[in-house]
């Protein structure tokens, strides 16, 4: 149906899609923790 390189093609995607999203997620951890370090900061003034 997809070749017989459908099984690197779709695990390259699959790779991919997980080191995007962990890049995305790790991101989105990285900014909560900088805005409450801000916030807390901020209080100080």
């Amino acid at each position: 149906m997809l070749g017989e390189y459908a099984v690197w093609v779709l695990s390259s995607y699959g790779a991919a899609l997980v080191l995007i999203g962990g890049l995305v997620a790790q991101s989105v951890i990285r900014s909560a923790r900088v805005r409450r370090e801000l916030d807390r900061l901020e209080g100080r003034k």
